[in-house]
């Protein structure tokens, strides 16, 4: 594996894991949460960033690999960051649908779809996949600014 794509992981580890923190920071101190979600230890809670951290860096770090490889051919700026973002997403349904499918199986309910549409249009998976909408177009915007300035000039440019 190149060091570019291993520094590419490990930059999307670090987002994603500093994403999910946010969000549980945000779910925890910012406003109500649900009581299911109180009852989990800190220390699970930290874990659990971690794991997903990890586990959506790693999948997000290859997805921007092959589509940098294959995709993002002199195309301009709005259109990549839009294409790039709705991939984002589109991988993002795709987890969940497969996550509470595997849940459902797990735990030898059955899957329904009613149950999915349920999940998908509640209002916190609703406000979790604008957030996430969010995090992945600033990291798609920011990343393609720093590939047309130059990798590292963005940084030098923000700090002053």
């Amino acid at each position: 594996m190149k060091p570019k794509y291993v520094t590419t992981i490990i930059k999307h580890i670090v987002i994603w894991t500093a994403a999910f923190f946010l969000w549980t920071l945000l779910r925890n101190y910012g406003q109500e949460v649900i009581s299911d979600y109180n009852d989990i230890s800190q220390f699970n809670q930290i874990a659990t960033i971690l794991v997903l951290g990890v586990i959506a860096g790693i999948l997000f770090g290859v997805f921007e690999i092959v589509f940098e490889r294959y995709v993002n051919r002199n195309m301009a700026l709005g259109k990549l960051v839009l294409i790039s973002s709705i991939s984002y997403l589109t991988i993002i349904f795709t987890l969940i649908f497969c996550g509470g499918y595997l849940f459902h199986e797990i735990s030898g309910e059955t899957f329904y779809w009613q149950n999915y549409k349920e999940i998908m249009f509640s209002k916190q998976v609703i406000l979790l996949l604008v957030y996430f909408f969010i995090i992945i177009t600033l990291t798609s915007l920011f990343n393609e600014i720093d590939k047309r300035l130059g990798q590292g000039n963005l940084w030098k440019l923000l700090k002053g």
